[in-house]
């Protein structure tokens, strides 16, 4: 969790205002009013969603920069005991391929769960549920595209890659911790949308 800046706090004795409380379950399911008070939609979808994709965005971006400087290593980098370099191999070229696709992917993926949301008032009850449950299993599974393009493209680029001045093993570190955060548990997120899809009732609240 290096150089996420995240960090817990307590403190105890402290009064605080009811006017500075606000429960989260009107937070998460997008009734706190806050659209009206402020006249603005960006408050008129269930927090889960937005902060999901929100968090996402810097793995979309660590997926691209991922593929680039694979495709410029490939260029120079021989294996020990070749003579050419490794971007004249074709496994190379489809491995490199393959990790772009997937960067793609998952850039598709949460990108279009984003540019749904601002419709979520305008959804029946049952289409709300529905479209959170997806939202959240689509913007896990776009992070997990993106972090197996980091994966697919780095794994046999030489393990120099691993050294602490290489960026490219910070970009396989960070997405890797950011694909265990609850907001993106892929088996959590995909066996709520699976009950929905089968008309059961979601077992989580979080989404």
């Amino acid at each position: 969790m290096r150089g996420t800046g995240s960090h817990d706090i307590m403190v105890e004795d402290i009064f605080v205002p009811h006017h500075m409380t606000t429960p989260l379950a009107p937070i998460f399911n997008a009734e706190s009013g806050a659209a009206e008070r402020h006249e603005s939609t960006n408050y008129d979808f269930p927090a889960m969603p937005f902060l999901s994709f929100a968090a996402s965005l810097s793995a979309i971006g660590a997926a691209k920069e991922a593929v680039a400087a694979i495709a410029k290593r490939l260029a120079v980098h021989k294996w020990i005991g070749e003579t050419v370099a490794q971007v004249e191999k074709p496994l190379s070229q489809a491995r490199l391929a393959k990790a772009d696709l997937l960067a793609r992917t998952g850039e598709l993926l949460i990108r279009q769960a984003a540019q749904e949301m601002p419709g979520y008032r305008s959804l029946s009850v049952a289409e709300q549920l529905a479209a959170r449950l997806r939202w959240r299993a689509q913007i896990a599974e776009g992070l997990h595209r993106c972090h197996e393009a980091i994966t697919t493209a780095c794994a046999s680029a030489g393990s120099s890659l691993h050294f602490l001045d290489n960026p490219l093993q910070r970009l396989m570190r960070d997405v890797a911790v950011q694909s265990t955060h609850v907001g993106f548990d892929i088996d959590a997120a995909l066996e709520q949308y699976g009950r929905n899809l089968v008309g059961l009732p979601p077992t989580a609240v979080l989404f």
